[in-house]
């Protein structure tokens, strides 16, 4: 299945660049600069998870059109709000042995279980705080739990109430009123003995958009009804190549900005406005163009009339059908797991060693390899349960 593959794609790239930038912001090398993330305002973290709420709604969405029943959807849900929960409960157990362990040897990310080892440990079980990079996770967890409700919304047809939610939800986090209260409990419990900072990273109420908005389409997609064939229209021919020199000038922006080009006054007022954890305005406005314009792309821009535009298109449709990423796509969980664990022994080692730039661009290689190491391992205990299991059903044994 093309389409199914070209998902897992999207997803496996946005899981390895992920890894890049992570595990570079500890070898710092040159290499590991060369990304989109340095280019503009969206980065793979909004579509990490864009991607993953719409395969929630195409997967989950084909189950509830087969039985509309929100408690019958719940237990699946469920099921798998388990398996993500035992990944962050694995993570923390191994973070928590190893920065108690290797005291002033573990990786200064770690300091947070070295000082509070029974409340961080505990805060970070409970959801309401996270180690570094590890937010999403609870993120996650949080979005599958009200994905019954919003199945059976859109099953209704209460589009209008769906949008608006969302809506609503990214106005409320842009309040800041989560992250004030947290800070505000830290700080009442800071002079009683407990130094805590409590939240994961991420705004959760502000980056649902990206979660529902991606789960509006697959669910459209189990319907049978995501009908892009308006694209087509010689307006939004034009619309594509606006976004075209968007996305250019948003990049040049993030430049201007993060290099200081128009003083340091300006990049501080302008970082001000622009929070990445709190997904302020300008993160899901740059998103959208960057959406429209892969979506355009991959559905009309292969037959355009332009040569150049045909040619684009259809390398974007190989790159993100080619197995190295479709494999990690796949194995998403396990793999965004791995490198998890694959930053925390680089963060603690890397930084004991004075390795010269080639060095150090040898071990983000060997890192980023190591994400496959994580796919193909899941891929082959998925193989080997299996065949397990067909040799003790019943069938088999006759």
């Amino acid at each position: 299945m093309p389409r199914l593959q070209t998902i897992d794609g999207f997803r496996g790239f946005f899981l390895l660049f992920m890894g890049i930038v992570h595990f570079n912001g500890v070898t710092d090398v040159i290499l590991g600069k060369l990304n989109h993330h340095r280019f503009g305002w969206v980065q793979d973290a909004q579509g990490f998870v864009f991607i993953s709420g719409l395969v929630v709604g195409l997967v989950y969405g084909k189950k509830h059109l087969r039985n509309s029943s929100i408690s019958a959807i719940y237990v699946q849900i469920l099921k798998r709000v388990g398996t993500i929960y035992s990944h962050q409960i694995a993570l923390i157990v191994i973070m928590l042995a190893a920065a108690l362990l290797l005291g002033s040897a573990a990786a200064t990310n770690l300091g947070a279980y070295q000082r509070e080892p029974v409340a961080f440990t505990l805060s970070s079980s409970l959801l309401l705080t996270a180690s570094t990079h590890m937010g999403i996770l609870p993120m996650y967890i949080f979005y599958l739990l009200a994905v019954p409700f919003a199945l059976h919304a859109l099953g209704r047809g209460y589009v209008a109430p769906f949008v608006l939610a969302i809506l609503l939800s990214w106005l409320f986090g842009q309040t800041g009123m989560v992250e004030f209260g947290m800070e505000s409990l830290a700080g009442w419990l800071r002079p009683r003995g407990l130094d805590l900072n409590f939240g994961i990273g991420f705004e959760a109420f502000s980056w649902q958009l990206f979660f529902f908005g991606g789960l509006f389409f697959g669910f459209r997609m189990a319907e049978g009804r995501l009908d892009l064939d308006w694209l087509g229209q010689e307006q939004y021919r034009v619309v594509f190549k606006m976004s075209l020199v968007a996305i250019f000038l948003l990049g040049l922006l993030y430049r201007t900005v993060n290099w200081e080009m128009l003083g340091d006054e300006f990049s501080a007022a302008f970082n001000a406005r622009s929070d990445r954890g709190l997904l302020t305005s300008i993160y899901p406005i740059a998103f959208l163009i960057d959406l429209f314009v892969v979506v355009w792309m991959l559905r009309i821009g292969v037959s355009d009339r332009d040569r150049w535009i045909r040619t684009a298109s259809t390398l974007l449709a190989w790159l993100f059908s080619r197995r190295f990423l479709v494999v990690l796509g796949q194995h998403s969980l396990h793999v965004f797991s791995w490198h998890i664990l694959v930053f925390y022994l680089l963060a603690t080692l890397v930084p004991k060693f004075d390795l010269s730039e080639f060095g150090r661009t040898l071990v983000l290689i060997a890192a980023v390899a190591s994400l496959y190491l994580a796919a193909y391992g899941h891929a082959w205990l998925r193989s080997w349960e299996r065949e397990a299991r067909m040799k003790t059903s019943p069938v088999a044994g006759e």
